[in-house]
């Protein structure tokens, strides 16, 4: 009987859909147009070139191109992003500055962004339901965060989420080839756990029978 209950507490901290740690890391593939993307596969991207797959809300405009003090196209370093893009655009008419995003295809413990010129001002912020769980600005990604630097930055092990935010309170939040990947639910994740267990249990009264 311990051992039952020490298994279906190991178990339930398994699968209970918090992250310990998450980590932070600059790895990219270059997509067909010369772009920065995930490394990862098995994961869903939206590249504003397509019908969009996510649910966007806000002031969030989808752009192409450059606008000085307006907008900057995502570079590779070499040369800017061509395709359709994310900004999210400056305060000067009063405008609220935040997109959320949601109807991610579940929840998420992974993101990866080609985030165009990293600003201070720059927040990335992360939801389960109506609860924040975790927030990044652009110092925490870049030093110096100013502006002149575009990278693709990839979040991982992060605490289960369901929607995101891109906020800006200057110029612009620019984002290409947003990438998430959808796992279970937390509350389906132990359903399934407690099905393996309870096969376990069984399986081993039938052999001590």
């Amino acid at each position: 009987m311990k051992k039952s209950v020490l298994l279906s507490a190991v178990l339930l901290l398994a699968l209970s859909g918090v992250a310990s740690a998450y980590s932070i890391n600059y790895l990219s593939s270059t997509d067909s147009n010369g772009g920065l993307t995930t490394p990862y596969s098995d994961v869903r991207i939206e590249t504003f070139d397509k019908p969009l797959i996510f649910t966007w809300s806000g002031n969030g405009v989808i752009e192409q191109g450059s606008v000085v003090n307006h907008n900057k196209a995502p570079s590779n370093g070499a040369v800017s992003d061509t395709t359709k893009y994310m900004s999210v655009p400056d305060n000067l008419y009063g405008l609220p500055t935040q997109t959320k995003v949601a109807d991610l295809g579940g929840f998420s413990t992974y993101l990866g962004l080609w985030w165009g010129s990293v600003d201070t001002y720059n927040t990335l912020s992360f939801f389960n339901g109506a609860t924040k769980v975790a927030e990044f600005t652009g110092a925490d990604i870049l030093l110096p965060a100013n502006g002149t630097i575009s990278t693709y930055v990839n979040f991982l092990d992060m605490p289960a989420f369901d929607s995101f935010a891109m906020t800006s309170t200057h110029y612009a939040f620019e984002a290409d080839n947003i990438a998430v990947s959808a796992v279970p639910e937390p509350g389906t994740m132990l359903l399934l756990g407690a099905g393996f267990l309870s096969l376990a249990i069984y399986g081993k009264r039938r052999r001590n029978g």
